[in-house]
């Protein structure tokens, strides 16, 4: 038979009997300005097995009983409570609804409770229920939970007015590990979400939580809200197939384990990857600042405008490779062995190494490498001519295709000994100018090797006509059995000395002393007072500037008018003495 609490008839009850046993399907009404107190006892518990039983509060229900009394109890798993609270209605205690069995809530008023132990709404019922809250749900103890589902079944809740915890806690928690639980929140979530297995539906475009969501295992999915008071949805998966819709603001979008869509929105974005099937994708101009992080090897899609590709932890020693797409990305390794690239672009890239041997791949000139000294022995492998900059501590650089016949050029820099290797076109390659011993390893083409000052520096050519551009004294005769020509760089007083072959020997400005030893050299002093020997064989000696007796005067040590040949070009009236 119905019951009706009303302010005249409200009950206020101080020993261990429940006010309200409720055995057989049936109602309970609790008015408006009525109360069902108790202080030793739950206040309302639903006894019957296989009952459907219904509660109407707009008064006050509430148990005193801690630490576990309940204001509203359902005993029997096989029976269902449906339980609506309106706008006046209060239901608290250190349980405010707890069941056995099914329940279904439509909350407009106030549902709280204050323990640690147990959830405001606390069902452990199998079966299918809807929690639809507009009003307050909310759990007063520093680390308590406002929603707890524990059965098996469909649960749909939704919540247009306010969950709340203390900051740093759950708000909402299922356990529902076999089926499915579908959220709308359009209200205010002040907690974090915890779902559990099963197959998981959250909706939140509309609205705000504060706190992470954790979608546990299962194919779940989950909408991220465009609500500007929504800072950040920070969403992660479990193992299974998600899809994550992060929306506006500064999202950050783990789907777990499994092959998971990732998609981000308005914001700065920041994805975890955990498998080179993941899907990022990050429409044009929706951040400055998106970022992947991954724990795999990972390639970045065409569709992902993501401005950095990074490893999930920077001190990790896994090896970790990454490659960029056609956006200018900023690709960072850690402290393994990485493979970084930037992808096939014209982009300025910006690859990062750590601590370990680091392999970078270079697909534009504008591509920077940043790699600190005593970070492993790394190397460079580009497809275009590229400089390496000074700072970059890269101890060797090739191309991508050793058979290849593009002309690339390798030049490095001050800060490190480098091994440079072209392919079979027509390389320059150049160790750069500095105390550092540089290896230059050239191909099939006509390569050109530019020496420094330092003289250990070592070159090993084995075709082409190659030439030697240096700024320091070079002897070919023990060194350079195999190159060709000999050209003197800058302004300082240097000499040069050819090999067996036919060289080109060729001056700078100052006061040379070229040598041709043997074969039949051509050799040109240029500007200053040089010194030129032909050595064996026929030998070409070549004026292209105008003489002058104190500042461009050339001596020959050798010449004889049957085996040399003296060639004359812009030479000017300078007078020729034997």
């Amino acid at each position: 038979m119905p019951t009706t609490i009303t302010k005249v008839n409200s009950v206020f009850s101080t020993t261990a009997t429940n006010p309200i046993l409720m055995n057989t399907s049936d109602t309970l009404t609790v008015d408006f300005g009525g109360y069902l107190m108790a202080t030793v006892a739950d206040a309302v518990v639903m006894n019957g097995a296989s009952q459907t039983y219904t509660v109407n509060v707009n008064g006050s229900v509430e148990s005193f009983n801690a630490p576990s009394g309940a204001a509203l109890y359902l005993s029997q798993a096989t029976s269902v409570a449906n339980i609506n609270v309106g706008m006046t209605g209060a239901i608290k205690g250190p349980l405010a609804i707890a069941t056995v069995g099914t329940a279904n809530i439509t909350n407009a008023g106030q549902i709280a409770n204050s323990s640690a132990s147990f959830a405001a709404v606390n069902i452990d019922g199998a079966g299918n229920y809807t929690i639809n809250n507009s009003g307050l749900i909310a759990n007063n103890n520093v680390t308590g939970i406002a929603v707890k589902l524990a059965g098996a079944g469909t649960h749909t809740f939704t919540n247009s007015g306010l969950l709340n915890v203390t900051a740093g806690q759950t708000a909402f928690y299922s356990n529902n590990v076999a089926g499915i639980d579908n959220i709308t929140n359009t209200g205010r979530i002040n907690g974090a979400l915890d779902l559990g297995g099963g197959v998981d539906t959250v909706h939140n475009e509309n609205g705000i939580i504060v706190g992470g969501i954790f979608l546990g295992d299962g194919d779940d999915f989950y909408y991220g809200s465009s609500n500007a008071e929504q800072a950040v949805d920070n969403v992660t998966g479990g193992n299974g197939i998600d899809t994550i819709y992060g929306y506006g603001g500064n999202d950050i979008l783990n789907g777990g384990v499994g092959d998971d869509v990732m998609v981000g929105g308005l914001g700065n974005d920041t994805y975890i990857v955990d498998s080179q099937t993941d899907t990022v994708t990050e429409i044009l101009a929706e951040g400055t600042a998106d970022r992947v992080k991954s724990s795999v090897n990972y390639v970045l899609a065409a569709t992902a405008n993501v401005e950095y590709l990074e490893t999930q932890l920077a001190s990790g020693t896994t090896a970790v490779n990454l490659t960029g797409n056609a956006l200018a990305n900023i690709i960072n390794g850690n402290a393994g062995d990485n493979v970084l690239d930037g992808g096939v672009d014209s982009a300025l890239d910006r690859l990062v190494g750590g601590a370990g041997n680091d392999t970078y791949i270079i697909r534009s000139a504008a591509d920077t490498v940043t790699e600190l000294t005593g970070g492993g022995t790394d190397a460079i492998q580009t497809s275009v001519s590229y400089t390496l900059a000074l700072g970059a501590f890269v101890e060797s650089m090739s191309t991508t295709n050793a058979a290849g016949t593009t002309a690339i050029n390798l030049i490095g820099n001050a800060s490190v000994g480098t091994t440079i290797t072209g392919n079979a076109g027509n390389n320059i390659l150049g160790g750069g100018s500095d105390a550092f011993v540089d290896a230059l390893i050239g191909g099939a083409g006509n390569d050109t090797y530019q020496l420094g000052t330092n003289t250990n520096d070592t070159i090993t050519d084995t075709a082409g006509l190659d030439t030697i551009e240096t700024y320091a004294t070079r002897d070919m005769s023990t060194l350079f059995t195999t190159i060709e020509d000999l050209k003197l760089m800058g302004v300082a007083v240097i000499n040069g000395t050819g090999n067996a072959l036919n060289n080109v020997i060729t001056g700078n400005l100052a006061a040379n002393v070229l040598n041709g030893a043997g074969g039949n050299d051509t050799i040109s002093g240029m500007g200053g007072n040089d010194t030129l020997t032909g050595g064996a064989g026929t030998d070409i000696f070549v004026f292209k500037t105008a003489l002058n007796a104190t500042s461009n005067k050339d001596t020959i040590t050798d010449f004889t008018a049957v085996d040399d040949i003296m060639h004359l070009e812009n030479t000017g009236t300078g007078l020729f003495t034997s």
